[in-house]
């Protein structure tokens, strides 16, 4: 009469393997996560200078007079006063010539996607419009 014997637990390799899989999946999702939340970043910066370079020509268009009057243009230190209070190494410029066509340039730095983190490079804003 033969005995046949049934497997009983796991032997050891399985478990290294599993824990070798799940090692490696939860390293690969704490990654994902760390770039998102980096990514997010960067759309929440590019978004408060959207609505910085909207704001200010904004506030052109409602103090100065209609079209053919001369427009009133704020002072270039508090335009950079306020890029550099919302955005990381913020500059503000705004530009307006005689046919009231003004242009407002925001920069601000990011991180570079490159290996060294310390690397910024300039990102660009530039909104043109006629008021």
């Amino acid at each position: 009469m033969k005995f046949i014997r049934f497997q009983q637990g796991v032997s050891l390799i399985e478990v290294l393997v599993t824990v070798l899989l799940l090692g490696t999946s939860l390293l690969a999702i704490a990654a994902m996560q760390v770039r998102s939340l980096k990514q997010n970043h960067e759309a929440l910066v590019r978004t408060q200078a959207n609505l910085l370079a909207y704001d200010i020509l904004e506030r052109v268009r409602m103090v100065s007079p209609m079209a053919p009057g001369q427009l009133v243009l704020p002072a270039q230190n508090d335009i950079s006063a306020r890029a550099e209070q919302l955005l990381p190494n913020g500059t503000g410029n705004l530009n307006c010539n005689a046919n009231r066509l003004c242009t407002i340039t925001i920069t601000w730095s990011e991180f570079a996607r490159t290996e060294n983190a310390s690397d910024q490079q300039p990102s660009i804003f530039t909104y043109s419009t006629r008021l």
